[in-house]
C-alpha cells in the first residue's frame, strides 16, 4: 500500500507545481501582451529570432541534464505560442 500512498503524494506535489506553472504562464502572457503592444507602437517586428535563441539557450542550460534538446525546444515553442499575438509557425 505504500506505493499507492507514495504515488498520491507525488501527484499532489505535481499538482502544486502545475498550479505554479499556470500562474507563471499567466504572468508571462500579461507581460508578453505589453511587449507586443510596445513593438507595434515602435513598428518593430513581433518576432525576434535573436531573443528566441536567448530564451532557448537559457532553458537548455537549465534543463539539459534532465531532458532531451528536442523536448526543451518544444517547451520553449509552447511558451512562445501561448500569446495570441505570436505568429504561429
Amino acid at each position: 500500500m505504500t506505493n499507492r500512498k507514495d504515488l498520491q503524494e507525488y501527484r499532489t506535489k505535481l499538482n502544486a507545481i502545475d498550479s505554479q506553472i499556470a500562474d507563471l504562464c499567466r504572468q508571462r502572457l500579461l507581460i508578453t501582451e505589453e511587449v507586443f503592444r510596445l513593438k507595434k507602437n515602435l513598428s518593430l517586428p513581433l518576432q525576434d529570432a535573436e531573443r528566441e535563441m536567448e530564451i532557448r539557450g537559457r532553458f537548455a542550460k537549465q534543463l539539459l541534464s534532465q531532458s532531451e534538446p528536442r523536448r526543451i525546444d518544444d517547451l520553449v515553442q509552447c511558451l512562445l505560442n501561448l500569446s495570441p499575438d505570436y505568429p504561429q509557425s
